[in-house]
């Protein structure tokens, strides 16, 4: 639409869309404003209770269109492609972190780990937290409702219904507090409509016409086996049973590999490479049962089940995001070809420092 407008080619078009976002990502500074917690004299009706936090944050899913070999990965529970972006706000309803281009499967849980864990990433001071649902977890910088107790604001009927327990009061407190993200990313979307539509489309396979070409048909031999694999799965409960526990090892494992602080000695088993690691990433019994236990299975499963695995490659934050187009953004744009004629001559324009 630009291109056709202003009568530009769109590889002008895109050149200069690449130089003014990277001009805005430089501005982060100003645009994410720096949290302050919550004072003891706050008279605010939504925070007044919650002395020392600093905010809420949330995940929301902005729809996408990505290759048919990674649709598994971006297919959220709900069915559709989108990628879990991890917003950070203030009382105010400003942005003070984002964290985008995390696989609609992954877990929120997963994609608040990879924040807090990057150099660059979200930091909680001591002493200060953030509210968040029940999908994190409760702990240290960051406080969750009761679980098994009422919670959405729709479930209280409009003030209809009154908490009947100290823990229906202070998730009812929470609710009111927390729904401030939610409010951020309404606006967000309702101002910047490109978020309410699938972008990063790939042209090549969006359509799905590249599975249609390389589709094949299975042999009736074929059909018998996997019949026959499925019958006896089925007659045998613990075979479907012992899979899903290989396939949880397998998940913990690769998440570990991710934060690439973990490697495989000689015995496939996990090895920290910093010391803090271990107490960092293996809290939970889960991990802590994996941690120097030998797993030999680990390629064939990856093999496997690798390819539908979310792994947060594309996740970037905003430092990351610069770095990454200073990159790949010419250093000068020069407006002289013939797609130009006629536009004002040639012109120079140079790229924000």
């Amino acid at each position: 639409m630009m291109g056709a407008q202003f009568y530009r080619s769109g590889e002008t078009i895109s050149r200069q869309f690449h130089a003014c976002l990277l001009a805005i990502l430089k501005l982060h500074v100003v645009l994410l404003k720096k949290p302050t917690p919550i004072q003891v004299d706050c008279d605010n009706e939504r925070w007044k209770y919650f002395k020392n936090c600093l905010g809420a944050l949330d995940g929301t899913m902005i729809l996408v269109n990505v290759p048919c070999e990674d649709r598994p990965k971006y297919r959220t529970r709900k069915g559709t492609l989108a990628m879990n972006v991890l917003g950070v706000c203030s009382p105010e309803m400003e942005f003070t972190y984002v964290l985008l281009g995390w696989e609609g499967s992954a877990h929120d849980g997963r994609i608040l780990r990879d924040a807090i864990s990057r150099p660059n990433g979200l930091k909680v001071p001591k002493g200060c937290y953030y509210l968040c649902d029940g999908g994190y977890t409760n702990g240290e910088g960051f406080l969750a409702p009761y679980r098994g107790h009422l919670y959405h604001l729709k479930e209280w009927n409009r003030g209809a219904r009154q908490p009947l327990t100290a823990e229906e009061y202070f998730n009812l407190r929470h609710a009111k507090a927390r729904n401030v993200i939610e409010r951020c990313f309404g606006l967000l979307k309702g101002r910047w409509g490109i978020l309410r539509s699938p972008s990063w489309m790939d042209e090549s396979s969006a359509s799905g016409g590249g599975r249609v070409r390389n589709k094949r048909f299975w042999t009736a031999e074929e059909d018998r086996v996997l019949v026959s694999a499925l019958s006896e799965l089925a007659a045998t409960p613990h075979i479907n049973s012992g899979l899903k526990t290989l396939v949880a090892k397998y998940r913990a494992i690769s998440q570990m590999l991710n934060t690439s602080r973990f490697v495989w000695d000689d015995e496939r088993k996990m090895v920290s490479v910093e010391s803090f690691v271990y107490d960092e990433y293996c809290k939970s019994s889960k991990l802590q049962n994996l941690y120097g236990v030998s797993f030999p299975h680990f390629q064939e499963l990856h093999n496997i089940y690798g390819k539908d695995y979310a792994t947060g490659k594309p996740a970037e934050g905003y430092v990351e995001a610069i770095n990454h187009l200073e990159k790949v953004a010419p250093s000068q744009v020069t407006l002289d070809s013939s797609d130009d004629e006629g536009a004002g001559g040639s012109e120079t324009i140079n790229s924000p420092p």
